[in-house]
Formats: structure tokens, sequence, C-alpha cells
């Protein structure tokens, strides 16, 4: 019989403690970083780079609604305890960090974990490149962090190059966090690897490339047009493939503007840039939006060809991401064109890999091609369970106002006219 204090659920066992005359968790994960563990690290973080010690952040709570004891946040900090809401607020406002990051970071942290002991900086480096590139952001962005936790725990005699590896791992982690569709956490990301990198004009041109990115995908179309364009500038003095990044976000913030001859030649640029340096990863996207700016221009047959190029080079390199990504563009141009069977194919296929890698905001994209495609098919089946699935999605997914296929499924299901007590 499990005693009533006493519960485990998931592989986390809790105990519920009195810290501070507060009622907190104590967790427990076998094996791996526990989400307390994960909170604690960054709250952690934020008090030392605003140089306070944990008696003057306890001091900041004063007279706030739930004001934190010392040995609240000592506890919260070292991953004995898992902060209640109270606690969450009250510390994120102290030091001015968004309780949104914090939430995405709790999130974030209940993946599976990744095993680094015994590894070097470079090698942990080079297992995230690897699962970023397979489509698995999550394990990316785990590595990522461990990354900089390895970084935080070193000594240097050269703290501009120090400062460099940090930056360079914030970028990354960011672009991570993105395809997580963790907005918050990648944009606190990016934006303190750009604070670091004033006299360091590629790698924050490089800042500069995930943030428009991040920006395109949120919707803020005027703010990423000014990071791209901040990116080209700064890349002109750089290497070729940092040049090409930058060009890539320039033509697809021109793209979601609607300027889609004004993208094709952004886009042009971006792939002689990227072919020059070798970049095989970005070579498949540039190719998959020059098909976006053909099908803007009413080309469908050119657009198709340049998806079929890119679902092509991303199987030559087994970019699996990448191939679901152009998998569900050629589905929605055979949307277009009525041809209903193959879209709903190329929809399925990209659905496959998605869910392997718990993509999910590819997943979206795939199972609302689906659903569009079986209400053309069967105007009287409402399909009902997978805008079920469609709607637990959205919940996790609603801040990507800029993707279309968010927007299309926002105003079907959860506009005013539509709304039956909300879209979740």
């Amino acid at each position: 019989m499990i005693r009533p204090e006493r519960r485990q659920r998931r592989g986390v066992r809790g105990r519920q403690h009195t810290v501070g005359g507060a009622r907190v968790r104590r967790l427990e994960t076998p094996g791996g970083t526990s989400p307390a563990q994960s909170i604690g690290r960054f709250f952690r973080t934020a008090r030392k780079s605003q140089n306070l010690s944990q008696e003057q952040l306890a001091e900041l709570t004063r007279g706030r609604p739930g004001r934190v004891s010392r040995a609240m946040i000592s506890a919260v900090e070292r991953g004995l305890h898992l902060p209640g809401l109270e606690v969450l607020l009250t510390l994120s406002q102290a030091l001015h960090v968004s309780p949104m990051e914090v939430l995405e970071r709790l999130e974030l942290s209940r993946s599976e974990p990744v095993e680094t002991a015994g590894l070097s900086f470079d090698q942990i480096d080079d297992l995230a490149g690897k699962s970023f590139w397979a489509g698995d952001h999550r394990r990316a962005a785990a590595y990522y962090a461990a990354a900089l936790r390895v970084l935080s725990g070193e000594t240097s005699d050269d703290p501009e190059e120090r400062r460099r590896r940090v930056a360079t791992i914030e970028i990354r982690r960011g672009a991570a966090l993105r395809r997580c569709g963790a907005c918050t956490a990648a944009r606190a990301a990016v934006e303190r690897a750009i604070s670091l990198t004033d006299e360091m004009p590629e790698l924050q041109a490089q800042g500069y490339v995930v943030l428009a990115a991040l920006l395109v995908q949120l919707g803020v179309l005027p703010l990423a047009r000014d990071a791209a364009d901040r990116a080209v500038a700064l890349s002109e003095g750089g290497g070729l493939q940092v040049q090409g990044w930058a060009w890539i976000e320039k033509g697809e913030v021109l793209a979601a503007t609607g300027q889609f001859v004004e993208a094709r030649r952004a886009f042009l640029q971006a792939r002689q840039r990227v072919r020059g340096a070798g970049d095989r990863n970005h070579e498949i996207n540039v190719e998959g939006n020059i098909g976006w700016c053909l099908q803007g221009l009413g080309r469908y047959r050119q657009a198709h060809h340049r998806y079929v190029r890119a679902v092509e080079l991303a199987r030559k390199y087994k970019v699996r991401a990448s191939e679901a990504l152009w998998l569900v563009a050629l589905g929605r141009l055979a949307l277009l064109e009525d041809r209903l069977d193959q879209a709903d194919a190329y929809g399925a296929a990209a659905l496959e890999i998605s869910r392997h890698k718990n993509n999910l905001l590819t997943c979206f994209r795939a199972e609302w091609l689906r659903h569009l495609v079986s209400r053309r098919q069967r105007p009287d089946d409402p399909d009902r369970h997978r805008v079920a699935y469609l709607k637990k999605l959205y919940a996790r997914l609603e801040q990507h106002r800029g993707i279309d296929e968010i927007r299309e499924f926002k105003q079907a299901y959860c506009s005013p006219s539509t709304r039956r007590g909300g879209c979740s």
C-alpha cells in the first residue's frame, strides 16, 4: 500500500516538505537530471548573472505575496525542491526572467535525459549537432544545456575564447529550442548570445539569423526583417556559410510578407554561398524555399520540381527533419492542385518521420494537411479524432502565429464564432 505522503508517477518520486514556511515537493528522478535540478540551475545562473547573493535575492522578495526565504532559495537552486507556482512567480519577478521560460524549461526537462558523463565539451557539442540535424531537437537542446554546464565549470586563461564558446552554444541551443516550440527560452538564449558578441560580427550575425527565424515563426515580421538585415550586414566580412544563412533568413522574411520576387533573389544569393561553403543542410532548405517563392508566384510546376529536389537532397544527406518539412510543402501544393490522394500520402510520410522525432510543429502541419484532405474528400465527416489531436498540439504551439497552418487552424476552430469552451 502506498502511503499518502509518498507517491510515484512516471519514474519520479515526490515528498512534501516545508522549507521557509512554504510547502514544496522534493523530487527524485532515477538517473539523469530531474526537473527540480534543471529549474534550480536556471535560477542559480540568473541570480549569479546579476551578482546577487541568496540573502540579497531573499530581500528582493520582501513585500511580495510569495516571499521566499534564503533557505528556500538554497533548496531550489540545489535541486532539492521544485518550487510551487507562487514561489516560481516570485523568483521570476525578482530576477526579471519570464515565468514562461521557466515553464518551458520544466517541460523540456521531462524529456529522456542525455548521458554526458565522461564526455568532453567537443564530444557533447558533436552529439548535439547530430541530434539537431536528425530532427531530434529536444535531445539536441538537452545536449547543448549540458555543454553550457561544462563551460560554467571550466576555468580559462582566455576569457574572450570562453565568451565565444558560450555564445556559440547559446545560439545553437536557441535554434534547437525554437524547433521544440520553446520560443520564450529560445529568444532568451539568442539574446544572451547577441549580448556576448559585441566585437564578434560573424558570430553575432549567427545570433541574428536565429532570432530572425524565431520572429518569423512568431509572426513578428517588422522585427524579423530588422534582425535579418542586421544578420546580412554583419556577415559581409565573414565566411560564405554564415553569409548564406543570413541571406536565407532575409529571403524567408520577404516571402512571409508576400514579396516573392525579392525573396527568390535572396534565396539565389543564399544558394550561391551555401554551395560554395559545402553546406549541405542549408542547401536543402534553399531549394525548398525557392520552391515556396515559385508557388507564391503561381508557377506550380517549377515549385513542384524544387520541392522534389529538396526532398531528394534531404534523403541523400539523411536529414530527416528537412525531408518531412518539404514533404508537407509538396502536400500543400498537391492540395492546391486538387491531387488529394497524393496530398494525403505526402502528409502521411511527413507525419511518420516527425512523430518518430517528436517534431511537434511538423506533426501539426502534416496532420492539418491530412485533415484538409479528409474534409475535401468526405465533407460530411468532421474528422473528430484528428481535430482532437490537433487541439492538443495547438495548445503547445499557438504562439507560432507566423505559421500558415497555425493561423488556419485558429481561424477554423478557435475564432469566437467557432469556439466552444476554447481550443484545448
